[in-house]
Order: C-alpha cells, then sequence, then structure tokens
C-alpha cells in the first residue's frame, strides 16, 4: 500500500498552486461490439476526439478504461485497455471533453437603450403611448441625465423568494410538458471463415427519452428499452440458435433536486446517481442538497444481475453516502459511501467506497475511486478483515494552451461473492488474482493543423507483467479539407503475445455526409508456441460512413474486415437514429 500513498502524495506536489482544465461530461452508450473494438453512439458532433480517455461502467458498477481509436460524426470506436473487465451492449460509460471544443454561440444583440434628451420631457409611468404618432428621433444628449427612478413595486413578491427569480425561469412544476430523446435500428453480422465457416448476428432496436414535469409536479420520467435479437450458425458443429428478448435498462421517475427544492427522490430502475459505483437498482433514492453545498442521500431496492436479461430480485441492496463540497462552485467533492447487499436472503457484501474529484485550478483535474471489501465469518476465502478491492485515481493536466498530460493508475482484486456478477473463479483465483497498472499520455498541438500524442503502460498481475505504448500524429486540413490524417506505431508485450503494429485512419466531411477508413497492421510473437504459429502477422481494414438524412435522421455504416495468419473474418453493421 506505500507505493498508492506515495504516488498519490506526488500527485498531489505536481498541481498545488496549478489551475484545472473545466471540461464536461459526455455520457455513451456501447451500441456495437466487434472484434475487441467497442463503438459508442456518441461522435465528433459530441466534442470527441481521437486519443480522448473513456471510462465504461458494467451494469454492476465495475469500470473499465479505454482509448478512442476512430471517430465519425456520430459515432465513435474506442478499445480498452489490456486487463480490463469485459463491457458488453448497452453499457455505458463517460468521456470529459474539454469545454472549449464546444462551438460557443454567439451572444444574443442587445436591445438599444432609449435615451432622453434634455429638450425631451420625460413621460409619466401611467401615461399611455401616443397612438398614430411618427417616431421621435433620438439625440445623444450632451451631459448625462439622472436615471428614471422605479415607482411601480413589484407585484406577487414573496420574500422567501428572489426578487428576480421570475426573469431567470419558472418554477420546474410551471414549466410546459416535453418530451425529448433518441431512437434507434441497429444490427451487424459477422462471417468467420477461419478453419470453421460461423455465422453471428446481433440486432437491436431501442429508445431512449425523457418526459419533463409529465405530471406537473416538475421532475422527468426516463425510459431506455432495448429490444434485441441475436443468432448464432456453426455449421460443422450443427448449432443454429437464435434468442430474443425485450430488456428494460432504465425506467424511472425523479423529482426535485433543483435551487427550489433541494431534496430529491428517484424511484424505479435507475443508476444510482449518488454514488454510481453502487450500481443499477430496482428502487427508491433519496438525496438532499445541505445549506453549505454538501449531500447526503440513501437507497435501497433490488439490485439487476449484470447480464443482458437484468433479471432481478435474486439480490438486494441498502446504501448510504455523504459528498462534501470543498467549495462554492463543487468543483471539488469528497464522498463517501457505504453499501450492505444480500443474495436470496443471506448476508454478502460489505461495501465501502470513496471518491474524490478535484481540480485545484483551471489546467489540472483529479477524480479517484477506492473500493474497500469488508470480509466477515460468513466469507470462506477471504480473510475476516478489510481489502482494497479496486483503485483508481487519473491526473489530466493541461500544461500549456496547446499540450497536456495524463496520469492513471490503478490497481483491481476480484471481491468474494454469493451474487452472480463475475465468471466462476477456483477459490485460488478469488483469493490471489490481481492486476496492477499505471499508464501515462501525452499530446501537443505542434501547429493548429498538427498534433502528436503518444501513451505508455505498464501493468503487473499475480503471474506476469507486461508494458504497451503508442505514438501518432494526426494532420487536419492539410492534406483534404474538412478532414483528418493520422498515423499511429505501437508495441504491446502480453502473458501470451507481443509484437509490434501501426495504424493510418483518415476522415473527411462532404457536407451532410462524412466517411472515415483505416488500416491496421500488427506482428505477433506468440509466446509458448513453435512452428507457423509462433509468429503471426494479422491486418484489418474498419470504417464508417455516415448520412444526414433528414434535419434529425442519421444513417451509420460500419464495415471491418480482418485478414492474415489464422484469421479471416468481416463485419457489416448499421445504425439509423432520429434525436427528438
Amino acid at each position: 500500500m506505500k507505493w498508492i500513498v506515495t504516488f498519490i502524495a506526488v500527485l498531489f506536489c505536481l498541481v498545488s498552486g496549478v489551475r484545472a482544465q473545466d471540461k464536461v461530461k459526455v455520457e455513451v452508450l456501447v451500441t456495437t461490439v466487434s472484434g475487441g473494438h467497442y463503438y459508442i453512439d456518441k461522435g465528433r458532433s459530441d466534442g470527441l476526439e481521437i486519443g480522448d480517455r473513456i471510462t465504461f461502467r458494467a451494469q454492476s458498477g465495475v469500470s473499465a478504461d479505454g482509448t478512442i481509436r476512430a471517430v465519425a460524426k456520430n459515432s465513435a470506436r474506442a478499445d480498452l485497455d489490456s486487463g480490463s473487465v469485459v463491457i458488453a451492449v448497452g453499457d455505458r460509460g463517460e468521456v470529459f471533453v474539454p469545454r472549449e471544443r464546444f462551438a460557443r454561440p454567439d451572444a444574443p444583440p442587445q436591445p438599444a437603450r432609449p435615451v432622453v434628451t434634455p429638450e425631451q420631457p420625460q413621460p409619466a409611468p401611467d401615461a399611455a403611448p401616443a397612438q398614430d404618432s411618427a417616431p421621435t428621433p433620438v439625440q445623444v444628449p450632451s451631459a448625462p441625465t439622472d436615471p428614471p427612478v422605479w415607482t411601480h413595486p413589484p407585484e406577487e413578491w414573496a420574500k422567501d423568494k428572489p426578487l428576480l427569480a421570475p426573469a431567470f425561469g419558472l418554477r420546474p412544476e410551471e414549466r410546459e410538458r416535453r418530451l425529448h430523446g433518441r431512437a434507434y435500428l441497429q444490427t451487424q453480422m459477422t462471417r468467420d471463415s477461419q478453419n470453421d465457416s460461423r455465422d453471428y448476428s446481433n440486432s437491436s432496436v431501442g429508445l431512449n427519452t425523457t418526459m419533463e414535469n409529465p405530471f406537473g409536479k416538475g421532475g422527468a420520467l426516463r425510459f431506455d428499452g432495448t429490444f434485441w435479437t441475436r443468432s448464432t450458425q456453426i455449421d460443422s458443429a450443427g448449432i443454429d440458435e437464435t434468442e430474443s428478448r425485450l430488456r428494460l435498462n432504465r425506467l424511472n421517475y425523479s423529482v426535485g433536486g433543483t435551487e427550489d427544492d433541494p431534496t430529491r427522490w428517484q424511484f424505479g430502475r435507475f443508476l444510482q446517481a449518488g454514488l454510481p459505483e453502487f450500481g443499477l437498482l430496482d428502487g427508491v433514492e433519496w438525496n438532499r442538497r445541505l445549506a453549505g453545498g454538501d449531500d447526503i442521500g440513501a437507497s435501497i431496492g433490488a439490485m439487476p444481475q449484470p447480464f443482458s436479461a437484468l433479471s432481478s430480485f435474486e439480490d438486494t441492496q441498502a446504501a448510504v453516502f455523504y459528498r462534501h463540497a470543498l467549495d462554492d462552485k463543487r468543483r471539488n467533492a469528497l464522498a463517501i459511501g457505504y453499501q450492505n447487499t444480500w443474495h436470496k436472503g443471506d448476508q454478502d457484501r460489505n461495501l465501502f467506497v470513496g471518491e474524490a474529484r478535484l481540480q485545484p485550478g483551471d489546467n489540472v483535474s483529479i477524480r479517484s475511486t477506492a473500493w474497500v471489501d469488508v470480509y466477515g465469518s460468513e466469507d470462506t476465502i477471504k480473510d475476516n478483515s478489510f481489502e482494497l478491492t479496486e483503485f483508481l485515481v487519473a491526473l489530466s493536466w493541461r500544461t500549456t494552451v496547446t499540450s497536456g498530460l495524463g496520469v492513471t493508475l490503478s490497481h483491481r482484486k476480484i471481491p468474494e461473492l454469493a451474487r452472480s456478477e463475475f465468471q466462476s473463479y477456483d477459490a485460488d483465483t478469488v483469493r490471489d488474482a490481481r492486476l496492477d497498472r499505471i499508464a501515462l499520455n501525452g499530446w501537443m498541438n505542434v501547429t493548429p493543423k498538427v498534433r502528436v500524442d503518444g501513451r505508455v503502460d505498464h501493468w503487473r498481475d499475480q503471474d506476469d507483467s507486461g508494458s504497451s505504448g503508442e505514438a501518432g500524429v494526426a494532420l487536419r486540413d492539410i492534406l483534404w479539407e474538412q478532414g483528418e490524417l493520422r498515423a499511429s506505431a505501437f508495441y504491446a508485450d502480453g502473458s501470451f503475445s507481443s509484437g509490434p503494429g501501426a495504424r493510418l485512419t483518415a476522415s473527411k466531411s462532404f457536407g451532410r455526409t462524412s466517411a472515415s477508413l483505416g488500416y491496421e497492421y500488427i506482428d505477433y510473437s506468440q509466446k509458448g508456441f513453435a512452428g507457423v504459429q509462433q509468429t503471426l502477422a494479422q491486418q484489418a481494414l474498419f470504417g464508417t460512413l455516415d448520412f444526414r438524412l433528414f434535419e434529425s435522421w442519421d444513417l451509420s455504416l460500419i464495415g471491418d474486415k480482418r485478414f492474415g495468419d489464422e484469421q479471416d473474418s468481416y463485419t457489416l453493421g448499421f445504425m439509423l437514429q432520429t434525436r427528438f
């Protein structure tokens, strides 16, 4: 544990006195998984760029980090860091994007203020305007005049409300009922012709919508549902299987949590707002913002299993949390929470979660999360003590206006659970397995049209260790307008294989259409193999094509072809979506 404490101390020393960069959180959804690549529903129009770091969160609350590798207008492709937990279609994630990437709308013109000259008498407050009269030319006064005196008292003024509150908007319960959201249809098909002919397909129809003020009491009603079907066909093994299911991802009603009502209630199926690490819940959550800016909250309910069906009521939980704001703007905050779970009525997990989000200034941000499991007499594998199950600290430092650095440190162990959450491990693996990782990434805009970036990381588990790295350069609007060409080289040393690789991607916009195309080459050396499989040269072609069909309708096409030694497959797919 000393190395963790030392690393945190070094981070705080580095950022002491430095100011934090203002960032916006962009929430994303995994729509397709193909060949170890993860396609998400946000892209260039949402501020995402190649090289951005992304954090996925499985339905159980466990997180996995990755990097954006390709970006289209309304979608992007991400790769997970080696050793990360498996992420599935329907899981969500977040990308923190610098606010400066978003186009700032022009300020509306200010209305001209009429000027009354000394030659013009001021009208009486209750005087009606003259009818059918010609406008009087406005003259610039030769000397300042006294401002007019406010003689009419405010109407319906309440002592417990701000004097100018009506000018800033209506109370939540007075606002119009409004519906907005997104609907989509997506499908993909993969054929693997290596050794055996195998066909896989996955299709889904989804609706993600929010109705504001649905019952005239303020608040919001949210729905997120997916109907999906997938099939597997392997002729040589006589397998021809199809599975379909309607999955309810979210259905909840929340009310409160505004300036007028600091108490917030949330009912239904939702990802817990107090501490998302506690996972998806079928139940109720209560949060209250205190006068000093702190938050307290509690939740109770059932925990859907983190599988495709999201079946519920085998596991239940009760949780509490407290978040302390370190400044008036709540940019810096510390949180702690406790969750107790039961599996089929029996005591299962005692979990403490700590969270820190710090922005010491304008150029540095730090986020950290720690999971601590407490084991007792009902646990048979772990000792009766506490264990740091998961730990993450990430530093983002904008060193200059045109460059930045990021450092990430993570630690993971497998908790002892009765809940069906992870794949089946033997007792020795649950007791001894661990994964520690440290990663460094950086970027610099050499010119407004040339950007270089890179990353290196090192990992260690209970049996082995390894490293990986990548360096790339991107040219924007140089070879062609409204486009980018990016080249990168990388190297990976893993437990089972190692070797270099290279990647080339190009993108361009054509008015209402945008396209991207990429090529990747990897030369693997497989550890413990001999003969023709000792070295493998594998290649891939992948691309996307985005069309703006109508004002709110988009069509995205994806293609992925993999070939070379011991590899021969392709994937085709599309997504049709509308935002309303």
